[in-house]
């Protein structure tokens, strides 16, 4: 009897999973990637939709801290079509700016049923591919997410994921300032030491005081600036050569250089003389870290191999993916910064009453989709710019038919309503939303 009891319970379970409805939020949502890897091994994995990953062998810990050492599952979800990133309800929002993305994934390593992380000190390659023409301005992001006590993902599941940018996918200038000076044989001091004793390695950043705008003008050129050291120790301005100097530049340089503090004057045997010199001065542009990672360097020379090509194969990566280096496993992001309309308000959008109406919005001049605060048939989307053309998706269902309706317009402080959703299919939901931008 308990038998049949207890198959008469196991029934009406399945029977109540089954009777469930499958919303068209469910409908969107992506089936996860999976992947299963050595960790004995350097890897790399390829999504369906082009993104790579690089991952160095023994990369993983589990929450106790122990490395991982044998095989370990990779889950990973492709965000680059405006229907796919619809489907995982995210803002693309940094702090109270507005991001524009380059394509997104969620990537996830299992073992023994545990989710892991990276090792400190260790860092994946992330290479997210480049779909549209974009400029250089692309960089990482990661969802910072907060989970509730009952262990779900809140802040995914309602689209409050927070964006924080990854410092080191900004390319990292440093200005150059070289003294070179002719050294005559039998020179006491090969430095040049100002009066007060200062090396002036040590102080040619902040006589020169470059701003960063400054510390661009000077990528891609050299600048030399000639002097004299004077037996008094006083320094006398040259002349300027360099490529592609500007006047204006020029005449900075210069000013710098005649108002340089006294020097100490070289001396050979103790006697002053006169030492003629420049000041080099160039910016470079620190690599990022996998451009020395030479595991990652021999796993992409066997992917981008080009025998007939002399560019070389991290260069060939590079004009096809956006690279970068991943300090964490989740949520990650290709973006860059917008700079609309600094005047927001808040844009409120009016939908059909339903227990399963949503509303989402794409900007027209930008990849940047957001989604509402919902309250009973109103979708609230917060401190938007004011002017900003936009198309406004209502997403709905009735029984099996997906309803939907997008329609072009700006941003403003007045209501706007939607009405008379039309019948549709998902497969044409799909291809209208990937028509837009």
């Amino acid at each position: 009897m308990r038998f049949i009891y207890y198959c008469l319970f196991c029934l009406f379970i399945i029977s109540c999973n089954t009777d469930k409805t499958i919303t068209v939020r469910d409908k969107l949502q992506k089936e996860d990637q999976s992947f299963f890897i050595d960790t004995s091994s350097d890897t790399i994995i390829t999504g369906k939709e082009g993104t790579k990953v690089f991952i160095e062998k023994g990369s993983f810990r589990n929450a106790s801290g122990d490395i991982i050492t044998d095989s370990v599952i990779i889950t990973m979800q492709e965000f680059y079509k405006n229907s796919d990133i619809i489907a995982s309800n995210l803002n693309m929002r940094s702090g109270d700016k507005l991001l524009e993305t380059g394509g997104m994934i969620e990537l996830r390593a299992y073992a023994d049923g545990d989710q892991l992380n990276l090792r400190n000190g260790k860092s994946m390659v992330v290479h997210f591919p480049k779909k549209e023409a974009k400029n250089d301005s692309m960089r990482l992001f990661y969802g910072q997410e907060s989970y509730s006590g009952e262990g779900e993902d809140d802040l995914v599941a309602n689209g409050e994921v927070n964006w924080a940018l990854e410092e080191s996918s900004i390319p990292k200038k440093k200005i150059n300032i070289h003294p070179w000076y002719i050294k005559y044989n039998g020179i006491d001091e090969s430095h040049l030491y100002l009066f007060n004793g200062t090396i002036w390695y040590d102080t040619l950043p902040n006589i020169f005081n470059f701003n960063s705008q400054e510390i661009d003008y000077f990528l891609n050129k050299t600048v030399k600036v000639h002097y004299d050291v004077k037996k008094n120790g006083n320094m006398i301005y040259d002349k300027i050569n360099g490529s592609l100097i500007s006047n204006k530049m020029a005449k900075r340089l210069e000013k710098v250089v005649r108002k340089f503090p006294k020097c100490k004057p070289y001396t050979i045997a103790g006697n002053p003389i006169e030492m003629p010199g420049w000041f080099q001065i160039w910016t470079e542009i620190t690599p990022p870290k996998f451009m020395n990672n030479q595991a990652y360097l021999k796993q992409i020379e066997t992917k981008f191999n080009n025998p007939d090509s002399t560019t070389s194969a991290v260069s060939l990566a590079e004009l096809q993916y956006y690279i970068f280096d991943s300090k964490q496993l989740g949520w990650m992001n290709c973006d860059q910064f917008i700079n609309p309309n600094p005047v927001t308000t808040d844009f409120v959008v009016q939908v059909p009453k339903s227990e399963n109406v949503f509303a989402k919005i794409i900007f027209k001049n930008y990849k940047t989709i957001m989604i509402g605060n919902e309250d009973p048939e109103f979708f609230t989307f917060e401190d938007l710019p004011v002017g900003e053309p936009v198309s406004v998706i209502v997403i709905d269902q009735e029984d099996e038919n997906v309803l939907f309706k997008i329609e072009e317009t700006e941003i403003s402080d007045k209501i706007y309503k939607i009405t008379d959703l039309q019948k549709g299919s998902l497969k044409g939901l799909k291809e209208a939303l990937d028509y837009l931008n």
